[in-house]
C-alpha cells in the first residue's frame, strides 16, 4: 500500500508538477536609447517563433522557454531604427543577457540596423562547469560521432575498445566513457529531454548523427535538482528543428571516396568508410503553423584494422633440406587440410616438423597461419540512423512537438579484449554484435503568461541488444542493401556453438594459440522499455529570478538471456525479466540579483526494484536441508522501495562585468545498474549459487556522491577569457562484491562457495580545470584547456571482488590509483578561417577563400598499470605508466557559393603525423611489443605481431567528404 502510494504522489506530480526544463533558456536585458534612457513598451521578439515580450519601465525585459540553438533578436520601438540582431546564442537552464541601444529617428524609413551578436565570453549566472557546442562548432571539428565530440573535453574519458573499458563491454559492443574520474555508468545521457542511457550496463543506450544535433551541454560538478539519477555528471543533446525556410543538405563522407585508391593509403584504404547523411526542414501546408525536421544517415566500414608485419608464410615456405628444396604447402591449404584430415603430415608427409625450418628475415619462426601483410580489415561496422521532428503550434501560447528517433547498428570487429587475437584467422567463430533502439517522445508546452509556462513529456525508449554467432559466415546479411542485421535464420542457437574447451573445437597445431574452428564465448542479450511521464512548471518573477518545480515516473521493463561462458560447463547465465519503477520530485530556485546568483534546489528520488531476496545475503540457506537436490533457504522478502532526497547549492558573485566567482555543493543519488541488481536473480539463482557463481541483489541500496567545485571566470582584453575550476567528489555506497566461502561460519550453514553484490564500495577524484579562451575573431579562435585530477578507488568495478575471490575479511580497505586515473590531460581546439573575397588572387579566384581549419591536440597521459616484478614480488597496484599520448587531428572545410547555396569540400585527417600511441603492452617490460621473457625467442613472430598490434592506439585515417547545404 505505501509503494502504490508514493507510485500515486509520484505519477500525480509529473501530469500536475512537471521536471525537466533542461532544454529551456532565457533571453533577458535592456532597451535603451543612445542616451542610456529606458524605453518602456518596447517589443522585443525571437524571427522563426512566436516567442516575444515587451519592456517595463525600466526598459527591462525577459523571454522565457526558448529552445537551446541560435536565434535573431528584433527589437522595435515607434520613433526608433528597429534592429536586428543576429547569432543570439541561447543555451540550456540558462540566462542569454542581450542588451539593444536603439537610435532615434523623426520618420520611419522601414530601414532596420542588422547587428552580429557575440557570444559572451564570461556566463555571470553560471555556478557549475558547463561546456557547451553548437552545431555549427561540431561541424568544425575532426569529428563523426556524439562520443568523438565528448573525446574532444578534458575530463571525459572514452575508454570503448581499450583495455581499460570495463570487462566484457568491448566483447559486447557495450560502450563505456567517464567523466570526471568516475565508474562508466555515472553519467546521465538525455536526448530532447529524454533519457537514453543503457539502464542495464550504462553507457549510450542509442546514437544520433551529428548533422541532427543543435547544442550539446556536458554539465559536469554541481548540477541541478533537476537532473537525477547520475553521479558525475549529465550530457544534454538538443535536436534541430526547421526554420522559416526550407532548408536541407547532402554529405557525402569517405575514406575511400567513390572507390578511388589514389586518394587513401594504408588504414584509410582498408576502412573503407562510406558514410551518407541528409537533412531537411521545412514548413508543413497540411498542419497549421507547423513544420517539419528529418535527418537521417548510413554508414558502412571496416571493423576494425590492424597493421601487421611484411612477413607472411607464403613467403618463405621455400625449405632447403641440404640435398633438396621443398615447397611446403601454402596456408590455405594447410588450413583447408587439417580441418578435413587432423593430421599435419597427411597434407604433406614431414610437414609437422618441416614448418619448423621456415624463419623470417628476423631469424624467428613463422607460423603457418601467417597471411596478414600491412594494414589488415577484420569484421564490419554498419548503421542506420534516422531522426524525425514535427513541431506545431495549435495557438499562441500552446506549442506541441513529436519526434522519433531510430537507430539500427550491425558490426563485427577485433577490438581489445581477452584472448580476442586467438580468433584473427578464424573470424567465423568471433561474435556479432546486433543493436535496435527506437525513442518516440511527445512534448506540449503551455504559455500561461509572459513569464510562466508548463511543459509535459511522454516518452518511450526501446533499447536491444544481441551478442551472437553467425551459422555461415559468408551470409552475414539479411540482403544486399540490408547490411544493418543478420538474416536471423543464420544465427546459431546455444547448443550448436563449437565450445573453445570442447572436443570439437580445432586449434593449430603448430603453437595451439589460434583457432581454426570454434566459437566464442558470449550468447548475451538484453532488452528494455522506459515509459516516462514527467513535466515542469516555470515562473519567472522579479527581474531575474525563477522557480521550476517538477516530477517523473518511470515504468521500466528489463529483460536478460545471457550465457558469459557458453562454450565451457558453466555458462554463467543471466536470465531474469523485472519492471522496476523510478520516480522523482524537484524544486529549483534560482534568485538573480545584481550583487549575486543563487541556485538552490531540493531532490526526491524513488527507486523500487520490485523484486526479493534473501533477508540475509551472507547466510541464505536453512539450517535443515533435508534433501540436498531442493535446497531450503532463510526467509526470503520482498525488496522495499529506497527514498532518497538530495540538496544542491550554487553561488555566483558578478565582482565586475569580466570576473565572477562561483561555488557549489551538492548530494547526487544513482541507483545501481540492474545487472548488478537482478543477475541470477530468476530462475538460475539456484543453479548460480551451486556453481558458486555471482548473484545479483536486488536489496542494493543507491549510491551516493558527495561534490564540491569552486570557478573563476575573468576576462581578459576583448578577446580572451580565462577560467579556473577546483573540484572534489567522494562517491560511497558503491557496489562491489565479495566471495562467501562454504562452510566460512560455523553458526551458517552454508555448502556452498559463491559471490554476491553488495555496497562496500567507496571512491574519490580531485582536479582542476584551466581554460583559455579566444573568441573567434580576427580569422582566429579556439580553446586550450588543462586539467589535473586524480581518481582513487577501492574496487574498479563491482565485480572485483567476485574476480579477485575476496571476502569481507580479505577485501580491500584502503583507496588505490583507479585504472582509468589520468592525471593530466590537455585539450586544444584552434580553429582558423578566412572570409569570401579574401586571400591572394588567380585569376579572379581566391583559393584561400571561405576557408576553415580546426585543429584538435589531444595530449594525455597514459594509462596506469600494477607492473610484475620476478619472484611475485608485491608491488602497489596500478603503479606504473604507459607513455604520454600526443595526437593531432585536423579538419579542413572548403566553401564555394553557388546561386544562394553552399558546396562545401572537406578533408579530416586523424593522427595529422601518425604517431604511434602506445595503449597498452607488456606488464613484465612496460614496453609495447617486448615481452621480456625467453618465449619472445620460441613463440613465432606470428604471435608477437599478432598481439603487439593491438597494443597501440588509433593511428593516421583519412576522410574525404564533399556537402550541399540549400
Amino acid at each position: 500500500m505505501k509503494t502504490l502510494l508514493t507510485v500515486c504522489v509520484l505519477t500525480l506530480s509529473a501530469v500536475f508538477t512537471p521536471l525537466y526544463a533542461q532544454v529551456r533558456g532565457r533571453i533577458s536585458g535592456t532597451v535603451t536609447s543612445e542616451k542610456g534612457e529606458p524605453l518602456p513598451g518596447a517589443n522585443v521578439s525571437l524571427e522563426g517563433t512566436l516567442l516575444g515580450a515587451s519592456t517595463d519601465a525600466q526598459g527591462h525585459y525577459v523571454i522565457v522557454n526558448v529552445r537551446p540553438g541560435v536565434y535573431t533578436l528584433k527589437v522595435q520601438y515607434i520613433g526608433y531604427q528597429t534592429v536586428r540582431l543576429r547569432g543570439v546564442q541561447v543555451i540550456a537552464d540558462q540566462t542569454t543577457v542581450v542588451n539593444v541601444k536603439l537610435r532615434e529617428t523623426a520618420v520611419n524609413l522601414g530601414k532596420e540596423v542588422v547587428v552580429t551578436a557575440e557570444r559572451p565570453l564570461i556566463q555571470r549566472d553560471l555556478t557549475s562547469k558547463v561546456v557547451t557546442m553548437t552545431a555549427d562548432e561540431i561541424q568544425a571539428m575532426p569529428v563523426n560521432n556524439v562520443q568523438e565530440v565528448l573525446a574532444t573535453q578534458p575530463g571525459v574519458a572514452v575508454l570503448t575498445g581499450t583495455p581499460i573499458a570495463k570487462a566484457g563491454y568491448n566483447a559486447q559492443g557495450i560502450e563505456d566513457f567517464r567523466l570526471r574520474g568516475g565508474r562508466n555508468n555515472e553519467v546521465g545521457l538525455y536526448i530532447d529531454g529524454v533519457k537514453v542511457s543503457n539502464p542495464v550496463y550504462g553507457g549510450f543506450g542509442t546514437h544520433i548523427n551529428n548533422a541532427a544535433i543543435a547544442q550539446l551541454s556536458i554539465v559536469s560538478g554541481g548540477f541541478s535538482a533537476k537532473y537525477g539519477n547520475a553521479l558525475s555528471g549529465m550530457i544534454n543533446l538538443t535536436t534541430k528543428e526547421a526554420g522559416p525556410r526550407p532548408t536541407g543538405s547532402v554529405n557525402y563522407q569517405s575514406s575511400r571516396p567513390f572507390g578511388w585508391k589514389r586518394l587513401s593509403s594504408g588504414q584509410s584504404l582498408v576502412k573503407n568508410l562510406q558514410r551518407g547523411q541528409f537533412t531537411f526542414g521545412s514548413r508543413l501546408r497540411v498542419l497549421p503553423r507547423a513544420s517539419l525536421f528529418v535527418s537521417g544517415e548510413v554508414k558502412a566500414s571496416a571493423g576494425t584494422c590492424y597493421p601487421f608485419d611484411d612477413i607472411v608464410w607464403d613467403d618463405y615456405r621455400r625449405v632447403d633440406l641440404g640435398d633438396t628444396t621443398i615447397v611446403l604447402p601454402s596456408t590455405q591449404e594447410i588450413v583447408d587440410g587439417y580441418l578435413r584430415y587432423g593430421s599435419l603430415d597427411s597434407i604433406q608427409p614431414g610437414l609437422s616438423s618441416n614448418w619448423r625450418r621456415v624463419h623470417g628475415p628476423d631469424g624467428r619462426r613463422i607460423n603457418p597461419l601467417d597471411q596478414y601483410r600491412g594494414w589488415t580489415p577484420f569484421g564490419w561496422d554498419n548503421s542506420l540512423n534516422f531522426f524525425g521532428k514535427i513541431v506545431t503550434h495549435p495557438s499562441r501560447s500552446l506549442k506541441l512537438v513529436f519526434s522519433v528517433l531510430k537507430d539500427r547498428r550491425y558490426r563485427q570487429g577485433a577490438n581489445y579484449s581477452l584472448g580476442s587475437y586467438r580468433y584473427f584467422f578464424e573470424m567465423q567463430g568471433q561474435n556479432v554484435q546486433i543493436f535496435n533502439s527506437d525513442k518516440e517522445t511527445l512534448a506540449l508546452t503551455h504559455l500561461l503568461g509572459p513569464r510562466m509556462f508548463y511543459t509535459l513529456h511522454v516518452s518511450r525508449f526501446y533499447e536491444d541488444r544481441k551478442v551472437r554467432i553467425l551459422r555461415n559466415y559468408g551470409r552475414r546479411y539479411r540482403s544486399k542493401w540490408d547490411i544493418f542485421q543478420p538474416d536471423w535464420a543464420n544465427i546459431k542457437r546455444p547448443e550448436e556453438y563449437v565450445p573453445y574447451a570442447g572436443p570439437e573445437a580445432v586449434r593449430e597445431p603448430f603453437e595451439s594459440v589460434f583457432y581454426l574452428k570454434a566459437d566464442n564465448r558470449w550468447y548475451s542479450g538484453d532488452n528494455s522499455v522506459n515509459l516516462e511521464a514527467r513535466g515542469d512548471l516555470t515562473v519567472a518573477f522579479g527581474r531575474n529570478h525563477e522557480l521550476e518545480t517538477g516530477g517523473q515516473i518511470n515504468l521500466i521493463r528489463l529483460s536478460e538471456e545471457s550465457y558469459q561462458n557458453i562454450s565451457t560447463l558453466d555458462p554463467f547465465p543471466t536470465i531474469y525479466r523485472h519492471r522496476p519503477i523510478e520516480g522523482a520530485a524537484y524544486a529549483q530556485l534560482k534568485l538573480d540579483f545584481s550583487s549575486f546568483i543563487l541556485n538552490a534546489g531540493i531532490r526526491l528520488d524513488y527507486f523500487n526494484a520490485r523484486s526479493e531476496f534473501w533477508k540475509d545475503p551472507l547466510n541464505p540457506l536453512a539450517p535443515e536441508q533435508p534433501n540436498p537436490d531442493s535446497l531450503v533457504y532463510n526467509e526470503i522478502v520482498r525488496t522495499q522501495p529506497h527514498l532518497r532526497v538530495s540538496p544542491r547549492v550554487g553561488l555566483a558573485y558578478p565582482l565586475t562585468d569580466r570576473a565572477v566567482l562561483f561555488f557549489n555543493f551538492g548530494h547526487f543519488y544513482q541507483s545501481p545498474n540492474y545487472r548488478d541488481l537482478y543477475r541470477a536473480s530468476g530462475v538460475n539463482r539456484e543453479m548460480s549459487l551451486r556453481l558458486g557463481n555471482l548473484i545479483g541483489n536486488p536489496r542494493l541500496q543507491p549510491e551516493l556522491s558527495v561534490q564540491y567545485e569552486i570557478g573563476w571566470q575573468q576576462q581578459i582584453l576583448e578577446d580572451f577569457a580565462l577560467k579556473v575550476n577546483l573540484w572534489a567528489k567522494e562517491t560511497s555506497n558503491q557496489v562491489s562484491s565479495v566471495r562467501v566461502p562454504a562452510y566460512s561460519d560455523p553458526a551458517h550453514i552454508n555448502p556452498f562457495t559463491y559471490s554476491v553484490f553488495l555496497n562496500q564500495n567507496i571512491g574519490s577524484a580531485r582536479g582542476v580545470d584551466v581554460e583559455l579562451r579566444k573568441k573567434l575573431t580576427g580569422h582566429f579562435g579556439g580553446t586550450v584547456t588543462y586539467t589535473y585530477s586524480r581518481a582513487k578507488v577501492l574496487e574498479p568495478t563491482s565485480w572485483d571482488g567476485y574476480w579477485s575471490g575476496a571476502t569481507e575479511k580479505t577485501r580491500p580497505k584502503r583507496e588505490t590509483t583507479a585504472p582509468w586515473d589520468q592525471p593530466h590531460m590537455i585539450r586544444a581546439l584552434l580553429t582558423f578561417f578566412s572570409r569570401a573575397g579574401e586571400g591572394p588572387a588567380l585569376a579572379g579566384f581566391h583559393p584561400l577563400a571561405d576557408l576553415q581549419v580546426s585543429v584538435i591536440y589531444y595530449g594525455e597521459s597514459g594509462f596506469p598499470y600494477t607492473p610484475y616484478l620476478e619472484g611475485n614480488a608485491v608491488v602497489e597496484r596500478y603503479s606504473a605508466r604507459w607513455p604520454f599520448v600526443h595526437r593531432f587531428d585536423v579538419n579542413v572545410s572548403r566553401y564555394f557559393r553557388i546561386r544562394g547555396h553552399r558546396l562545401r569540400l572537406h578533408l579530416q585527417v586523424r593522427n595529422l603525423f601518425d604517431r604511434k600511441n602506445v595503449m597498452t603492452g607488456y606488464y613484465r617490460t612496460g614496453d609495447p611489443e617486448d615481452p621480456g621473457t625467453s618465449s619472445y625467442y620460441t613463440m613465432s613472430s606470428t604471435y608477437w605481431n599478432s598481439r603487439n598490434v593491438m597494443h597501440y592506439r588509433l593511428r593516421r585515417l583519412l576522410y574525404w567528404g564533399i556537402e550541399y547545404q540549400f
